[in-house]
């Protein structure tokens, strides 16, 4: 699951840090927490969720520079070897038979209804 961060991900979580920083500035600078009597502790549940996403997206930037560092190796098939990269031996192609007309089923045959 780790392997799948990159960095398109790690820029998306900062966008939504730093909409987060914004929208949530407004929104505790204007008078509602303070009419509703919670401003401190709103202001204080804030900022330590702005801090956890912005940890979280430092994490995932972290994640993707260590996969863009070290990509994903090529899978060897099973057996492989040199031997598996080969070519695929040839095949010899079966001589093609005309296509005749399917014979009329009964009223009777359930082989069609499965």
């Amino acid at each position: 699951m780790l392997r799948n961060v990159g960095y398109r991900t790690a820029i998306n979580l900062f966008v939504f840090a730093g909409l987060w920083l914004f929208i949530g500035a407004l929104v505790v600078w204007s008078p509602l927490p303070g009419a509703l009597g919670i401003l401190g502790g709103f202001f204080a549940a804030w900022v330590l969720l702005f801090f956890g996403v912005l940890a979280f997206a430092g994490a995932a930037l972290t994640v993707a520079a260590l996969n863009a560092a070290f990509p994903r190796s090529a899978v060897r098939p099973p057996g492989g070897g040199r031997r598996a990269a080969a070519a695929p031996p040839a095949r010899t192609a079966a001589p093609r038979t005309p296509v005749t007309a399917a014979p009329p089923r009964s009223k009777t045959s359930f082989s069609g209804w499965v």
